[in-house]
């Protein structure tokens, strides 16, 4: 009988180590559940840019450096303007409800007392009953206000890595391609 060679892992054996790398895997990306999801945005951001950033460099004759720095420049302006955009927009909109909400609520109390069947579902169709369940449900939401700001400062944060992950990632692109391919055996 011929002796395997020593170094080669029978089939079992190769098994094993897969359902083990499996498993390690399973547990590493739960063990990192968190920090997946600004981790694969910023890859995705990384590989959507890339054409732009080649680009860039090719157009301009930059350095890598230089144009990914400008391609990232020209997107946190894009942000910065989308919030300064939307915010007052969403400010004036909130505040034009707030101001006519007693005629919203006198117009909806005039639409539900056409509506008899209302009464008897126990739905109140009065203003001012309406106006006080309103009001409790602002009340409401306004103490959640702190859970919505620190979840608008998450969100920030995370804003903030995935565009500094996204950077490093696509700056240093030709030397991860080098690497990753010098890592592979070639047989």
């Amino acid at each position: 009988t011929t002796q395997p060679r020593a170094g080669v892992w029978s089939i079992e054996t190769r098994r094993w180590m897969i359902l083990a790398l499996g498993v390690a895997g399973v547990w590493i990306a739960y063990s990192i559940r968190a920090t997946l999801a600004p981790l694969v945005i910023a890859l995705l951001l990384a590989y959507l840019l890339g054409p732009l950033v080649a680009f860039v460099q090719r157009k301009l004759r930059a350095p890598r450096w230089l144009a990914v720095a400008l391609v990232y420049l020209v997107l946190i302006v894009l942000i910065v303007a989308g919030f300064a955009t939307l915010v007052p927009i969403l400010f004036r909109q909130a505040s034009a409800f707030a101001s006519g909400l007693d005629r919203i609520l006198l117009q909806i109390s005039a639409a539900a007392k056409s509506a008899p069947w209302l009464d008897a579902l126990g739905i109140p169709t009065d203003a001012e009953t309406l106006s006080d369940q309103l009001r409790a449900e602002i009340v409401a939401l306004a103490s959640s206000a702190p859970r919505v700001l620190a979840g608008a400062a998450s969100g920030f944060l995370s804003l903030v890595f995935i565009l500094a992950l996204s950077l490093y990632l696509l700056k240093d692109a030709d030397a991860i391609d080098r690497n990753i391919e010098n890592a592979i055996p070639e047989h």
